[in-house]
């Protein structure tokens, strides 16, 4: 757990990170596992699928998909479990993509 935590400021959002004396680094205290993200494996699953479409933002990527902004940012933080209508959403949009590799990381083939 970082020892202090700082918030940053740019024009798109607030940052919240916490230095982590112990090990000398930075990290995204919105990005950590914790209780407030149980489903931080599926949402960083999400965030990469997103990046191999080659998609920048959230926002994009919803809207390629037909999904709202604001539900996407609680699927890719982990907030929020990706529903098997949106998984089987996104196998119809995006070739050789696999729900199962979403929910459990599953990789077959």
């Amino acid at each position: 757990m970082p020892d202090q935590i700082i918030t940053r400021c740019d024009n798109v959002k607030h940052q919240n990170l916490g230095f982590d004396l112990e090990r000398g680094v930075f990290q995204n205290v919105a990005m950590s596992r914790d209780e407030d993200a149980p489903y931080f494996e599926q949402g960083r699953r999400l965030r990469w699928l997103r990046q191999a479409e080659r998609i920048s933002t959230g926002s994009a990527f919803a809207a390629k998909v037909g999904w709202a902004q604001s539900g996407y940012s609680q699927f890719e933080t982990g907030k929020r479990r990706v529903p098997m209508d949106k998984a089987l959403q996104l196998a119809r949009s995006i070739p050789g993509f696999d729900p199962l590799w979403l929910w459990e990381g599953e990789k077959r083939g």
